[in-house]
């Protein structure tokens, strides 16, 4: 009886290599914003919309912020981005509920509506316009 030396290759699904990937360069960005801080640091990148008009962005601090979590310190993170601290696990939820949306239907449509999202939209703006406002 002969044996074939040729092997099959397994093919892995696209998904799987995706969210690998996704995984692999979310722990790969922790690392780096738990050992290098942004604000002395050259490899971060500076704000552009500030640089141009020396108004912060709904986002500005979001570095700092993400470097103070990892460190365990939630009120200094709290104070470079209060906005960003409220809304990151909101997103969290949604992506979360995005993944069980066949199990909770009902929820998921209510939270899909469009005046979520302009509501979401709205509250942006305003952060962004009371942040330059009350130079928080």
């Amino acid at each position: 009886m002969k044996y074939s030396t040729r092997r099959k290759l397994v093919r892995l699904p696209v998904k799987t290599i995706v969210v690998t990937g996704i995984v692999v360069l979310a722990i790969l960005a922790v690392v780096i914003y738990f050992l290098v801080d942004p604000t002395s640091s050259q490899l971060f990148p500076k704000c552009a919309f500030y640089m141009l008009t020396g108004y912060k962005c709904p986002g500005c601090g979001m570095q700092r912020m993400v470097h103070a979590l990892l460190h365990g310190e939630v009120l200094e993170a709290f104070r470079y981005n209060s906005f960003l601290m409220v809304v990151f696990p909101f997103a969290f939820f949604l992506l979360v509920l995005e993944h069980y949306r066949n199990r909770f239907c009902r929820f998921y449509r209510w939270l899909s509506f469009s005046y979520i999202g302009i509501g979401f939209l709205v509250i942006t703006i305003l952060w962004w316009v009371l942040r330059n406002v009350f130079d928080w």
